[in-house]
């Protein structure tokens, strides 16, 4: 078949190789090799989590609004962006890295359990785990654990390429900010990872306010240190935490997940390989030719080798 083809020969063919192709593109083949015997699968992209591809506009006490151009500003005085999930291609990390972090201290976590978090702080995410689970850990230990675990696992994170790049058009034009509720030196590093640092001329992170979200604080902290009325701002957002945060603030949000591109395609079942909770994808979010040649490699290996196989030195 066509998709095996493909693999093979990409796997033998050097990685400076011109007749190698690219991910997009091999994907695009493997798919339409894929359609005959999947006469149900859709012809669009299937994306990992929910959302359809239209792109909505929300704001509070109004319907969502349908847009035809997402780079269409009329009426914005200033752009804010979350950072997990929204700017960087954070999320699948921190999944691993809690759920990593739990089996250390002898504690579960699902996947779904993870993204229904999405949004909160660590520390709010941490009580409620251990209510939920009548366990006792100490904090102090716990996050030093998650910390160092996120530290091998930065060089990981790519941008979110169609979220980045409003972002990168609109530097110099309107004040823009990042709003999360991560920790700040762990918010700037992902920042830097993706050289994003410069665009923002605000930054407010978990230690910056005393409520987060859903609560309004974040965004209208963020607005004020603008100097924009919250009515002028555009929030850009991924976790309805921070969906229904900017609403309350008065902004209007665009929910990214509903942004073609933004979340990772799911491909044909023959094409993934399952591992326990990890799934080694063979051809999305993989960036250049290198990476995803490695992944079929990979295929027997756990993450966490490829992470220490990426620290420096």
């Amino acid at each position: 078949p066509l998709h095996l083809i493909l693999v093979v020969c990409s796997l033998l063919l050097p990685p400076s190789s011109s007749l190698l192709p690219s991910p997009s593109s091999l994907y695009q083949a493997s798919f339409l090799a894929f359609q005959p015997s999947f006469p149900s699968f859709p012809s669009a992209a299937v994306v990992r989590r929910r959302s359809p591809l239209s792109t909505t506009v929300a704001r509070k006490g109004l319907p969502a609004m349908k847009i035809d151009n997402i780079e269409d500003l009329s009426g914005v005085e200033a752009l804010i962006f979350d950072c997990d999930g929204t700017l960087v291609d954070s999320m699948p990390m921190w999944c691993e890295n809690w759920i990593k972090t739990c089996e250390h201290f002898g504690m579960k976590l699902t996947e779904e359990e993870f993204y229904s978090h999405a949004g909160k702080t660590v520390e709010e995410t941490f009580k409620i785990l251990c209510k939920e689970q009548a366990v006792d850990v100490d904090p102090d230990a716990f996050y030093r654990k998650k910390d160092d675990l996120a530290s091998e696992m930065i060089p990981l994170v790519r941008e979110i390429k169609p979220v980045c790049d409003i972002a990168r058009a609109n530097h110099g034009r309107i004040p823009m900010a990042v709003v999360s509720s991560g920790p700040r030196k762990m918010v700037a590093k992902f920042l830097s990872q993706c050289k994003l640092e410069t665009l923002f001329a605000v930054l407010i992170c978990a230690e910056d306010v005393e409520r987060h979200k859903p609560h309004p604080d974040p965004f209208l902290t963020a607005a004020r240190s603008l100097g924009i009325p919250p009515d002028k701002c555009r929030v850009y957002e991924d976790a309805d935490a921070g969906v229904e945060a900017a609403l309350s603030a008065g902004m209007s949000v665009v929910d990214v997940r509903k942004i073609p591109g933004v979340l990772p395609v799911l491909l044909p079942p023959s094409l993934m390989l399952r591992r326990g909770r990890e799934e080694l994808l063979l051809l999305s979010c993989l960036v250049n030719v290198r990476e995803w040649r490695a992944v079929g490699s990979e295929s027997t290996k756990k993450v966490s080798e490829r992470i220490e196989e990426s620290k420096p030195g």
